[in-house]
């Protein structure tokens, strides 16, 4: 008996692909989705199976992949900017040369991934422009960050975003800093979504590359030697 299965927009709900064999699956409509050269942009993919598959090179920009399995998937090269990747397991996926800018990754699990290459330059740029504004604060924040105290969803709190971390260095409420204003959709922040307390550059892929990123910040700036 044949299945057929479709990608719809996750915004939309209009069909973007879909695909008709005997026992189908949302991996291989995927697959064949590509192969046919479909635009799977803003697509609504949350929690597909797509272990192991081959999505090098994909463009899935704003792609919905909430908790979807892309443990062990090749996403060289994909463009996933400003996917939601909350949830997903991307447990020893290879994402060497994958644009993910702007993607949201509260959650994911990227234990023994490959984010080598991995194009996070929009969310480093505005990272630093932060550092910038908040010099006084970095120590503080690299401190907060080696010791697990951040949590990137709430401004508020002990533990809290980055935002809310640098108000706490300076003592102050979070939407009285002179130079940063809370904005939950600017790059930066959205990349701290996926720092939780508990989490450092020890068991924490994305706080390990913010701590090299401060690191590098403060080596140029004069601030590590």
């Amino acid at each position: 008996m044949k299945m057929k299965l479709q990608i719809k927009s996750r915004f939309t709900g209009s069909i973007l692909f879909e695909f008709e064999k005997e026992e189908n699956t949302i991996k291989e409509t995927v697959l064949k989705a590509l192969e046919d050269g479909a635009d799977l942009r803003d697509a609504n993919l949350s929690d597909a199976n797509l272990s192991g598959a081959d999505l090098s090179d994909a463009n899935l920009r704003g792609a919905d992949l909430r908790d979807a399995n892309l443990s062990d998937a090749d996403l060289s090269g994909a463009y996933l900017s400003g996917a939601n990747l909350s949830g997903a397991d991307l447990r020893d996926a290879y994402l060497s040369g994958a644009n993910l800018s702007g993607a949201n990754l509260r959650d994911a699990y990227l234990r023994g991934a490959d984010l080598s290459g991995a194009d996070f330059d929009y969310i480093k740029a505005d990272f630093y422009l932060i550092l910038l504004d908040s010099q006084n604060e970095i120590e503080g924040l690299k401190q907060a960050l080696i010791s697990g105290k951040i949590n990137g969803s709430t401004y508020e709190g002990e533990c809290a975003c980055l935002v809310g971390t640098l108000a706490n260095i300076k003592h102050c409420d979070y939407r009285k800093l002179e130079l940063i204003k809370p904005n939950a959709s600017r790059p930066a922040e959205r990349w701290f979504l996926g720092i939780q307390k508990g989490d450092t550059p020890e068991n924490s892929t994305i706080a390990k590359i913010t701590l090299e990123w401060i690191e590098y910040f403060q080596l140029k700036t004069g601030q590590l030697r």
